[in-house]
């Protein structure tokens, strides 16, 4: 087991985990999902003995990942990576912010539709509700800021999961290469 040489942090419902199956494909990747490492306080002080046993095996060579959604929105992880890898690579996965909001609205909701998510998304003066949850998770813009202060532009690779969807070769090739794969 290996320490991860980079995070996945998309928001949910952005299509990560559809786009990291299609990953591990390949077998030189190796992706532990979910593991709150950053998130949580009890685990992240368990420090990077505990953080390593959260990995799946892997050799040398392989590329090891760490796909945890709640990573993007929350500001104190982008203290605990910095500590833990300064030039870690992140992958953030991202989805057209309405797309994701709806997606994530039925979710919560237990289905309805768009008509039903206009109602408690829009405000009678035509103003978006920013409170909810499922707004605030799809402003990328106010997150990725954060993060991308504390980490160079050249440790990012950025997936727009509509493309990924019409062309996932070419995507998966550009995180392949942004690893350092042929």
């Amino acid at each position: 087991q290996r320490l991860p040489v980079g995070l996945v942090i998309g928001a949910e419902n952005t299509g990560s985990a559809v786009i990291l199956e299609q990953l591990q494909i390949d077998p030189r990747f190796k992706v532990a999902s979910d593991t709150h490492f950053f998130s949580d306080l009890k685990k992240y002080k368990r420090g990077s003995r505990f953080y390593r046993t959260l990995m799946p095996s892997a050799c040398k060579l392989d590329i090891t990942l760490d796909c945890t959604s709640s990573y993007l929105e929350d500001e104190e992880v982008i203290s605990r990576v910095r500590q833990f890898n300064r030039s870690i690579r992140l992958l953030v996965v991202l989805r057209d912010p309405i797309d994701r909001a709806l997606d994530d609205f039925k979710q919560i909701k237990g289905g309805g539709g768009a008509a039903d998510f206009e109602k408690l998304v829009v405000g009678a003066n035509g103003t978006i509700n920013t409170a909810l949850d499922f707004i605030s998770r799809s402003s990328y813009e106010v997150a990725l800021s954060l993060w991308l202060k504390a980490f160079p532009l050249s440790q990012w690779q950025f997936i727009d999961a509509n493309a990924f969807m019409t062309d996932p070769v070419s995507e998966l090739n550009a995180v392949a290469s942004f690893f350092g794969l042929q």
